[in-house]
């Protein structure tokens, strides 16, 4: 996806949390911030997430 404030190409983490019928986006804490998705420059390390 393209950043919209500086129109790069980012990457979004996408996780599965287990026993979840659905995905999950990472995103920033709407208390401390706009809650937007979180983006980053390079693809995150494939390591499994313990939620």
């Amino acid at each position: 996806m393209r950043d919209p404030l500086d129109g790069k190409m980012k990457y979004r983490c996408i996780y599965e949390k287990q026993g979840a019928d659905v995905s999950f986006v990472l995103v920033n804490s709407p208390s401390s911030s706009d809650g937007r998705v979180i983006l980053f420059d390079q693809k995150p390390d494939a390591q499994p997430l313990t939620l």
